[in-house]
């Protein structure tokens, strides 16, 4: 019984992480980072009225897009494409969509959402940029 006590702490604490006895002071970055993210399937069925969703793959951040979305709303989440979960929505770019599972986008993509419908619709760094102005 002891033994499975002591793998079960390790397994905790070094591969699954569900156990952080070491690493108080990053709990309190990763939830901040954390909030605003969603998956592309929850994209239409956020609290507030009006947002915009952002879709972008991490490791190609385009800083210029962000600050851009940012500046006209703080009301922003975000959906990591890289991330297997959202697969199915990268693509050849939809366009404003109905059906949420129509919606296909390419990396960085913005919606904008109002009333649990896409109402905007902007594909790539350039046009994101230039319709935030």
């Amino acid at each position: 019984m002891l033994f499975f006590v002591i793998l079960y702490i390790l397994t905790g604490l070094f591969i699954t992480k569900e156990l952080k006895w070491f690493d108080k002071d990053n709990d309190e970055e990763e939830t901040t980072e954390v909030e605003n993210k969603i998956l592309a399937t929850d994209s239409l069925r956020q609290v507030e009225e009006d947002y915009y969703v952002y879709f972008y793959d991490p490791s190609d951040e385009d800083s210029d897009v962000t600050n851009a979305l940012y500046s006209v709303s703080e009301t922003v989440y975000r959906v990591d494409l890289s991330s297997d979960f959202n697969a199915n929505f990268v693509g050849e770019p939809s366009g404003v969509v109905e059906d949420i599972n129509n919606l296909k986008v390419s990396n960085p993509t913005v919606i904008k959402v109002s009333s649990e419908k896409i109402v905007a619709f902007y594909s790539g760094a350039d046009e994101i940029t230039i319709a935030l102005k």
